[in-house]
């Protein structure tokens, strides 16, 4: 993929946060509920695709806020691993953000704090990037960097806050400025709810729609055609936190190293199988084994309808 006037490929928006999971036996709607176990974990969603990207060999640069007091272990973690935190603006005088998941193993609830990302503004840069990928965060600050920020393209991808921090006139200033959307399933809904747009009118408009389907894999609208990219079954699976996040490391790892979108998202499947066999955290496996995995397996994982 041509690359950007700096050679900065991706700028990533969106949440580090510090999950504290809480494991019940059953989730009712109780005053108080025993809790049968409690996990703190490295999470959100431009955590958990730079965690797992950064074993993928491309360069990116999440863009998000944080406090020191609350994440000075997550900042030690990402130091570790090379990722770039340039574009991660670290706050002393608050803390988070956080999410508090409480999960019975079937269904959850999340309790979200924003913190510094709800007061503070993003670090303004001076780069040039040819992706700018807007995944959770303050509509209205994500806008703000994408405005004020050169690039070339924008990915679309409010993930589970389209239905709640999103309304229509939101939806609709990102659809005007994007190139590609990524949701699943639930959340293309929503945004074609919101906008007033099918799949056709945002394909018409210039956007190509990555739809996640889980273990069913990955169906993509472009120019009104539409292409099937099939799941890849993980061996097991640890942890469905995070897969999400995976399959987009993944794919950008993929357009990184051949700029073809669908070969792309065959290489997002395979990396999201991985991380829910080894957890985000858990996930160590190198581009060149995803490479190879998917040329392998793009003559029949990829079915144009």
């Amino acid at each position: 993929m041509n690359r950007g006037a700096n050679g900065n490929f991706l700028a990533y928006i969106g949440h580090f946060n510090i999950d504290i999971v809480l494991r019940v036996e059953k989730l009712i709607d109780l005053v108080s509920t025993p809790v049968n176990a409690v996990k703190e974990q490295f999470g959100g969603t431009a955590g958990n695709f730079s965690l797992v990207a950064s074993f993928l060999d491309f360069p990116f640069e999440p863009v998000s806020i944080i406090s020191e007091q609350s994440h000075s272990g997550y900042i030690r973690e990402l130091q570790k691993r090379g990722i770039n935190t340039e574009l991660i603006k670290i706050v002393q005088d608050s803390f988070g953000p956080s999410c508090y998941a409480v999960t019975d193993g079937s269904a959850q609830k999340y309790f979200m704090a924003n913190g510094p990302m709800e007061s503070e503004d993003y670090r303004e840069t001076d780069k040039a990037y040819d992706i700018i990928h807007s995944s959770t965060g303050i509509p209205e600050k994500n806008l703000s960097f994408i405005e004020s920020t050169s690039h070339k393209k924008v990915t679309f991808d409010p993930g589970q806050e389209a239905g709640s921090k999103y309304n229509s006139s939101h939806i609709k200033k990102f659809i005007e400025i994007s190139d590609m959307v990524i949701s699943n399933e639930h959340e293309i809904g929503i945004i074609q709810e919101k906008s007033g747009m099918n799949l056709d009118d945002l394909n018409s408009s210039g956007i190509d729609v990555v739809v996640t389907r889980g273990e069913k894999g990955t169906t993509i609208h472009r120019n009104g055609k539409t292409t099937k990219i099939h799941g890849i079954e993980a061996d097991s699976i640890q942890d469905t936190i995070g897969a999400g996040d995976s399959f987009r490391a993944g794919f950008y790892s993929g357009l990184f190293h051949t700029n073809d979108t669908e070969f792309a998202a065959l290489c997002g499947n395979i990396v999201a199988s991985h991380a829910l066999r080894d957890g985000v955290f858990g996930f160590h496996t190198g581009w060149s084994e995803i490479e190879t995995k998917a040329k392998e397996l793009k003559g029949t994982y990829i079915t144009r309808l």
